[in-house]
């Protein structure tokens, strides 16, 4: 049986190179691909041909293994930087850092002057009582900002991490069975490989059958275990199958692997967002003390906490993917769709369905303007720098413009 494999091998090794060059070299997840007793006969052509066969069926799986494997190694080493909390009381000191020097160099004497000035047009303007109220709240929120700003921001990141966990964990389909703790491993390779080495999952599940073939799939074991599970899918019959159950796996593997690493990158990114917010905290605390540049830092911390919540979201949302997949399987199963290959046609034709109808679907949301809110959210830099552009454009007289900071940041000094 072995001379035999090895000369199928030989043989399509012109046809199918790629493939079984990158197959050799991979280690961690070959065993779970499609096993099929072939034969005893050495020089039966018919077995041969079998053979050869199977080994095109198992190079076609490797894309599916690679997958999966690109996708652990992606979501594992992302989801595994907290970036938040290693690098957010990093970054606030080095924004008290510079926020103190600049002051230090003489700008503190500008800024005082001009907070003076925003004081007497106040004055003048029978709203002294508003600007005096105002400045007070910067200062306030400024002094807030670089006091409290690391401790606030790593609870509320680690405080919502918990409660997405216990939500997530909480909803549970009673009807879908796991065959690992890893969602990822479970619905990318351990799915299609029981559909394609058993007749359905309630056999593969009975004593552990997956289990045992993963660890004992030697060519003796296989006739053995195609007699004693009476598994037409361990046989040479079920070629077809297997086939239709690969196109399957791997539309799957592509469909799910793209949903997977969006959220992962994407999570990353707005992490990597927020500690760049935090690092503008420099910039917003000064600007917030010149006319009509008030609302920068409120604007700021409201945006850190939004584009905060929105990270961790992100990361929930593979396990929510894996929920939604798993009731969509359980539907269908419960109306007698059992064959792997249609479940994944129904689940590509469901997805399109609700992307095709994604604005309808928007529209529930956008009676709240809660769509509206997170459109604008996403560009975070843009609105520091257009406000700023504003204020620099609209200032009003030259000695408000170089106002508002000054005196703000003598106080502030004094707070500290």
């Amino acid at each position: 049986m072995k001379i035999k494999i090895k000369l199928a091998l030989i043989s399509f090794f012109f046809l199918l190179s790629p493939t079984i060059a990158f197959a050799d070299a991979t280690t961690d997840f070959n065993n779970y691909t499609s096993y099929a007793f072939t034969g005893d006969n050495k020089f039966d052509i018919g077995e041969a041909i079998s053979a050869l066969i199977h080994t095109f069926l198992q190079g076609l799986f490797f894309p599916v293994q690679k997958i999966y494997d690109f996708i652990s190694v992606v979501k594992s080493g992302l989801e595994g930087q907290d970036l938040i909390q290693t690098w957010s009381s990093v970054i606030f000191e080095s924004s008290q850092s510079i926020y103190t020097q600049l002051f230090n160099s003489g700008l503190i004497y500008v800024i005082a002057a001009g907070i003076v000035t925003y004081l007497l047009w106040g004055f003048a303007k029978g709203v002294f009582g508003q600007v005096v109220m105002k400045i007070l709240l910067l200062l306030l929120t400024n002094a807030s900002f670089f006091a409290f700003g690391p401790k606030i921001v790593s609870e509320l990141n680690t405080n919502l991490s918990h409660a997405n966990k216990e939500i997530l964990s909480s909803v549970t389909l009673p009807s879908v069975k796991r065959t690992s703790v890893d969602d990822t491993l479970d619905l990318l390779l351990m799915k299609p490989f029981i559909a394609l080495n058993f007749d359905s999952q309630e056999q593969a599940m009975k004593d552990d059958r997956y289990k045992t073939l993963l660890a004992h799939h030697e060519t003796e074991d296989l006739k053995k275990y195609e007699k004693e599970w009476k598994d037409k899918h361990l046989g040479v019959s079920s070629f077809g199958d297997k086939f239709c159950t690969i196109v399957g796996a791997l539309l799957n593997a592509i469909l799910y692997g793209t949903l997977l690493l969006g959220f992962s990158i994407g999570s990353f990114a707005l992490q990597l967002i927020v500690l760049l917010l935090l690092f503008l905290g420099v910039v917003a605390t000064l600007m917030s003390f010149f006319p009509t540049c008030e609302k920068i830092i409120g604007n700021l911390i409201k945006e850190i906490f939004i584009v905060l919540v929105l990270s961790v979201l992100l990361t929930s949302a593979s396990s929510l993917l894996f929920i939604f997949d798993g009731l969509i399987t359980s539907v269908l199963t419960k109306i007698g769709i059992n064959d792997y290959f249609f479940i994944v046609l129904l689940k590509f034709f469901t997805y399109f369905i609700m992307y095709h109808y994604r604005k309808r679907l928007g529209k529930i949301f956008e009676s709240s303007g809660i769509v509206t809110n997170l459109n604008s959210k996403l560009n975070k830099g843009r609105r520091i720098v257009s406000s700023s552009a504003q204020a620099l454009k609209n200032t009003a007289p030259v000695g408000l413009a170089m106002s508002a900071g000054g005196m703000s940041m003598a106080l502030w000094t004094n707070v500290k």
